[in-house]
């Protein structure tokens, strides 16, 4: 069972947070997170960070001295923002954003030199903010490719660019999946009335369960081939499947109130 329902981006100074964060990561395996050790070697960084920042549920900013000086820290948080993700602040106690125009104006999670109480403090405000609901499904697309498997993506947001290279488009999060076989942009997944709807953005055609379609509205388990060698799997799975257990992960837990 995947309980890795949550996936959180962490901005973060690395001259002061490093060991905060890798314990931090460390003890919520529940939660996928992303930092800028998870870059590819080869990659072009900035484009990485932005795509990653897109395509996560949360954005996590330790705020630290070092963090709130570091441009880099600042342009993710200013690119969090203007993709609309939701901003968590982690303060400790002798930390000031005061003169932080954009976090002192967020609600954040202040620390309290307790590591247990803090993390779990860290982990309800990621989980609330998502707002998982049991009677809702969410919608996932399964990489294969030469048949074995690679990758799952969740479908968030209201668009979705699949190709080599897919265009930036507003309100959108783009999958980098294909070969030379596969165009840049080839297909879009647009979400319309709590429907996911694919439309094709390749010359070459795009095929849904070995038929050509220039559009259609996916079903469970449709089978969507971009090359001759990969396909994607679109799966809906009930949340109530995979819902994180929260009165055994948090309860047991001070709280904080």
């Amino acid at each position: 069972m995947n309980k890795k329902l949550v996936t959180c981006f962490i901005s973060y100074s690395r001259r002061e947070s490093s060991i905060f964060v890798e314990e931090l990561i460390s003890s919520l395996p529940e939660i996928t997170f992303w930092v800028d050790k998870s870059i590819i070697p080869g990659t072009t960084w900035k484009i990485e960070l932005v795509d990653a920042i897109r395509n996560n549920d949360v954005f996590l900013y330790i705020a630290s001295d070092s963090s709130m000086k570091s441009i880099y820290c600042e342009l993710e948080l200013l690119n969090a923002i203007s993709n609309s993700k939701p901003v968590i602040p982690v303060i400790g106690e002798c930390v000031d954003i005061g003169q932080h125009e954009i976090l002192q104006s967020i609600q954040g999670v202040v620390l309290e030199n307790d590591q247990e109480k803090d993390f779990a403090k860290i982990k309800k405000a990621i989980l609330d903010v998502v707002k998982i609901r049991v009677d809702s499904t969410i919608s996932k697309l399964i990489i294969f490719e030469d048949a074995k498997f690679k990758n799952t993506i969740i479908l968030n947001g209201s668009r979705v660019s699949i190709g080599r290279n897919p265009q930036y488009a507003p309100c959108s999060s783009l999958i980098k999946v294909g070969n030379k076989y596969t165009s840049k942009h080839h297909l879009d997944i647009i979400k319309i009335s709590n429907r996911w709807i694919l439309e094709n953005k390749s010359l070459n055609g795009t095929y849904v369960n070995h038929k050509l379609c220039e559009a259609k509205v996916l079903i469970n388990n449709d089978v969507i081939h971009i090359s001759k060698n990969i396909y994607l799997k679109y799966q809906e799975e009930s949340i109530s499947d995979i819902l994180i257990d929260y009165d055994s992960t948090v309860s047991n837990h001070p709280s904080d109130e």
